[in-house]
């Protein structure tokens, strides 16, 4: 019996020790498995919390709409804050939820790149869809038109009322000694070097642009017609001629005859008594002609001088220019 209990007393203290020893490993080990499980929970959460408003939100951005029924044309200015931008984009039905919209706008930086211009959106773009045409600057191209044969009394006007741009700037470039020099122009203005044609010009273009366009247009229809051109007249004098065919002229048919007519007027130094260019002088008129004008006294009325007149009376098109030559 002595033995036995003496065989039984390391045993015990042995076992004793392995459960002292075993027991903070135990413990660290239910503990890691106790905080797996709360991350595992608390992971679960995250992902709810984190994915739903994220499928939510992508959803609404590349599917939503606004209530707009038509196409919305909306203007950037200077100084356009973005803020401001989709407050205007929302109140006309553009986009339905401003302050999501402003989100995905700083996110993706897209709200720092806002540029002045005009942009048209469709009703059925969707938010992604609008913040990419403001990413790519998809900016309104308007077009206008200038008609053979207006002068610049005439042609600023309109200009300046289709694409906003004050008169006084666009008369600053048609008298821009320095661009006049450049052209070789011999006349204090760009009349007849204007050419008459519909032209499409980006939103927000400057009043530079414009007479660049118009008068780079000019100088290819030129280069075209007058390749082959060996005649006396001098650039000047075929674009001041043709500016008084297509004064003259009712219809393509005149156009021939009349330029024939001048031309053996100047042959033989004859005046060239042609109508439109007494209007010219005198300003334009509202009222019809009159044998008395046609003593005003103007370096331009062909009633009294000799010859063609300083330069042309309005802009010719392309068949007038032709006939000149």
């Amino acid at each position: 019996m002595r033995r036995s209990s003496g065989q039984g007393w390391p045993a015990t203290v042995a076992g004793a020790l392995v459960v002292y020893a075993t027991a903070p490993l135990a413990a660290l080990v239910w503990i890691i498995g106790l905080l797996l499980r709360m991350m595992r929970k608390r992971l679960f959460w995250i992902v709810i919390v984190v994915l739903v408003p994220v499928l939510y939100c992508g959803g609404w951005l590349w599917t939503s709409s606004g209530d707009a029924e038509q196409a919305t044309e909306l203007e950037v200015r200077a100084g356009t804050s973005f803020a401001s931008f989709t407050d205007s984009l929302a109140a006309r039905g553009v986009i339905d939820k401003p302050n999501l919209f402003r989100v995905a706008a700083r996110i993706s930086g897209i709200d720092r790149q806002l540029h002045v211009g005009l942009y048209r959106f469709a009703p059925e773009d969707s938010p992604w869809n609008v913040l990419r045409r403001l990413a790519r600057h998809e900016q309104i191209y308007l077009r206008f038109t200038v008609i053979e044969g207006s002068t610049l009394r005439e042609m600023i006007p309109e200009i300046s009322a289709q694409l906003d741009i004050p008169k006084d700037l666009l008369w600053a470039e048609v008298r821009d000694p320095d661009r006049l020099a450049r052209l070789g122009i011999e006349t204090d203005y760009l009349e007849g070097y204007l050419f008459p044609e519909t032209y499409t010009v980006r939103w927000g273009a400057d009043a530079a642009e414009v007479v660049d366009a118009m008068r780079g247009q000019f100088a290819a229809v030129w280069e075209d017609i007058s390749d082959s051109y060996a005649g006396s007249l001098t650039r000047h004098q075929a674009v001041t001629l043709a500016s008084l065919i297509e004064a003259e002229a009712r219809d393509g048919s005149e156009r021939g005859t009349i330029s024939s007519v001048f031309h053996n007027r100047l042959d033989r130094r004859m005046k060239l008594q042609c109508d439109p260019t007494v209007i010219y002088a005198m300003g334009g008129l509202d009222r019809p002609l009159m044998r008395k004008d046609w003593e005003y006294d103007s370096p331009y009325n062909t009633y009294r001088i000799r010859g063609l007149p300083p330069g042309p009376i309005g802009a010719p098109g392309r068949a007038s220019l032709q006939a000149a030559l």
